[in-house]
């Protein structure tokens, strides 16, 4: 007769993960990001020491289309652990074809410096949809929902 032994502390983590992927719907993950949707918005995830080409842009952006179904939505980004995007990804990443089906996008930064860069560039590069950039994820969030309720 054969035995399984399962032990308490090995289940849990696994059951907590299953949990947590099943409240993220369409989740895709590539080389550079996690992609998901959960509760009407789009969470793009930077993996740690990711630097964006323009390659890397577009492949971001096909998985982002994959996962949104094309349906017209608020993005959140956490870029925290990006270490680089070039100029040119950062162009193709804003133009046109890059946000089709963005309603806003808010951008969580790793400190205050980088936001104060990061919000003076928006207003320098006037985006295509409503886009600001945030230290604190709910505040982003709240804002998303702001944004999306008021348009």
């Amino acid at each position: 007769m054969f035995v399984l032994h399962l032990h308490q502390e090995t289940l849990i983590p696994s059951l907590q993960t299953i949990m947590e992927k099943s409240e993220k719907l369409h989740y895709l993950e590539n080389e550079y990001v996690e992609l998901w949707v959960e509760d009407g918005v789009i969470y793009e995830v930077f993996k740690p020491g990711t630097v964006m080409n323009l390659e890397a842009g577009k492949k971001v952006v096909a998985d982002r289309l994959k996962v949104s179904n094309r349906t017209v939505m608020p993005l959140f980004v956490d870029m925290r652990q990006l270490i680089n995007i070039n100029q040119e990804t950062r162009r193709f990443m804003a133009s046109k074809d890059a946000v089709h089906y963005l309603s806003a996008g808010a951008f969580l930064v790793k400190g205050m410096l980088t936001r104060l860069v990061f919000n003076t560039f928006l207003i320098i590069s006037t985006p295509r949809i409503p886009t600001k950039g945030f230290t604190d994820k709910e505040k982003a969030l709240t804002w998303l929902k702001y944004v999306r309720n008021v348009n």
